[in-house]
């Protein structure tokens, strides 16, 4: 977890969680080194094309629910200015 996008998507997502009642954040974070195979896998898995760090998305219930992608750090950005 060496990208400077996951350190500010990381400082997003806990302002969200601490300023929204419904909004719960998981971070998994993973080594440099095993990082790409654990995406390609994580993307095959879910049928998504991303290719950068973060990979930012949400889950419509609970986690472990339906996944939805929803890209890297800009559109996660975007997403929390709607």
């Amino acid at each position: 977890a060496d990208c400077p996008y996951y350190a500010k998507a990381e400082l997003l997502a806990d302002y969200l969680q601490k300023n929204l009642p419904d909004f719960r954040v998981h971070k998994i974070t993973q080594h440099p080194r095993v990082w790409e195979e654990w995406l390609k896998d994580l993307c095959e898995k879910n049928k998504w094309s991303h290719k950068k760090s973060p990979i930012i998305w949400r889950e419509l219930l609970d986690r472990g629910g339906a996944a939805l992608l929803l890209g890297g750090y800009n559109e996660f950005l975007e997403y929390a200015q709607v």
